[in-house]
């Protein structure tokens, strides 16, 4: 007992010392008025003419409220969420410090994160799940650090629960619950789904960890994956069951994976393990794509030769090939990016290596956002000079 007391007050501290070393956040202009719109279980914090936006937010928000917290048996209290308008960065976050939310209102110019969805219905459905995730840890242990240290406390709790978790479980409730989602875009899912009909198949320490050799996808995708299939195969409510076994378990390291092997095992057969399920899950998704690609007509095309990393190595790194364009009947450009490259313009052909080239004479386009010196929060557009002409040549190639 006195060891689980030490263990417990080791991680407390941890988490606390932490705590005092966060950066200060963005702020937005003093001169900024915000308003609030409340409902039964939000507070809409918005600036000067946000009002519609918010009103249809806080609308959404409520008719959210109770099929997002469902399948996890648990509705959470009342919570901020703050609408920031004043920011080029296209994003979302819950967090305990203080406990809150956040939606950065600009859309995202990446089809395969947004989807056919509207921006901040899919922040909507997705962060609020993971205020559902956030209070499901005030229980048993979790509810007396709430006491003692407030939402701060639940940080400890919420150690045990691994990202993959967090994440997939939130990218599993946004595709159930609307009709898009990262689960149904073809993009989403496209590492995951090369690397298993190409035969590879990493083991589950390589596939939460990541690679610097070969393309493994991120714990987003492994993590819908993993949480869908047990959901399918075990019942919606399953994740309810292996949380509430967590966070009434003293947070030994594996104490996620066991309450997984606890849930799912029967009168005949012991549960699965954290490995076990992510095994499954693969084979289960192999098998789907295998008879999708038995039904496809592949149509012919011409290998262009390529190399893969700069040098030559007995095992190349993962390198991609993007936005191809021919140039005439046989060269094209694309660019090159990967783990061995740093992504560029470069030019293939039927018989010459593919080649780096240098492009000259790019139009007045934005490339990055540029904040404001005394405001953070809020940023703008910097754009590269024209260079005295407005069309993109190619040229310059060089190995």
């Amino acid at each position: 007992m006195r060891t689980h007391r030490l263990v417990l007050l080791f991680l407390i501290g941890c988490r606390f010392g932490s705590a005092q070393t966060l950066p200060v956040l963005d702020q937005n202009p003093a001169s900024l008025r915000w308003y609030q719109l409340n409902t039964p279980h939000f507070r809409v914090l918005y600036p000067t003419g946000f009002d519609s936006t918010a009103e249809r937010t806080a609308g959404r928000l409520e008719q959210l409220y109770e099929p997002v917290s469902a399948s996890l048996g648990k509705r959470p209290r009342r919570i901020s969420v703050l609408l920031q308008n004043q920011s080029t960065s296209s994003n979302g976050f819950v967090t305990l410090y203080p406990r809150r939310s956040e939606f950065f209102a600009v859309p995202p110019q990446d089809p395969t994160l947004l989807g056919t969805l509207d921006w901040l219905d899919l922040l909507a459905v997705h962060e609020f799940r993971h205020v559902v995730q956030y209070d499901k840890a005030l229980q048993h242990y979790g509810r007396v650090l709430y006491t003692l240290f407030g939402n701060t406390g639940l940080y400890v709790p919420l150690l045990t629960v691994p990202d993959w978790f967090a994440e997939g479980d939130a990218v599993g409730t946004e595709t159930l619950l609307s009709t898009s989602g990262r689960g149904r875009i073809p993009s989403f899912d496209l590492g995951m789904r090369a690397n298993r009909l190409a035969g590879l198949d990493f083991d589950y320490q390589k596939a939460v960890c990541g690679s610097f050799r070969d393309n493994v996808p991120n714990h987003y995708v492994l993590g819908y994956f993993m949480t869908t299939y047990l959901k399918r195969t075990y019942g919606p409510d399953v994740w309810s069951q292996v949380l509430n076994r967590n966070y009434r378990r003293f947070p030994w390291p594996f104490a996620f994976s066991r309450s997984i092997r606890d849930v799912t095992a029967t009168a005949t057969q012991p549960g699965l393990s954290v490995e076990a399920l992510y095994q499954q899950s693969m084979n289960d998704a192999t098998e789907s794509w295998e008879k999708q690609r038995a039904g496809l007509v592949l149509t012919s095309a011409a290998a262009l030769p390529a190399s893969v990393e700069k040098g030559a190595t007995r095992r190349p790194v993962f390198t991609n090939y993007q936005h191809p364009q021919f140039l005439d009947d046989s060269t094209l450009i694309c660019i090159k990016s990967g783990l061995g490259d740093t992504p560029g313009w470069f030019s293939c052909g039927r018989i010459s290596p593919n080649r780096r080239c240098t492009c000259r004479a790019f139009p007045k386009i934005p490339v990055c956002s540029r904040p404001r010196p005394r405001w953070s929060a809020g940023s703008s557009l910097a754009s590269t000079p024209a260079g005295g002409s407005a069309s993109t040549r190619i040229s310059g190639c060089s190995t």
